[in-house]
């Protein structure tokens, strides 16, 4: 006898450490943490989420090097 299929269970919510993630967000989720970082929304909007999480880095990265001076 076959077992009943379960309902699709719905997406976790992210952790809040993955909530800061641009490798794990996409879309919307994406577009507002690189707006919180301080990437202008016009700029923003006119990138692919790609073309987003690599200016992410550069903005990560500028920050890391601006404590360390």
């Amino acid at each position: 006898m076959a077992r009943p299929r379960k309902a699709a269970e719905p997406e976790q919510a992210l952790s809040a450490a993955d909530r800061e993630n641009p490798e794990k967000l996409s879309g919307s989720d994406l577009r507002a943490l690189a707006h919180r970082r301080g990437l202008a929304r016009s700029e923003i909007e006119r990138m692919d989420d790609d073309k987003i999480r690599t200016q992410l880095r550069y903005v990560t990265h500028r920050q890391y090097d601006d404590e360390v001076v």
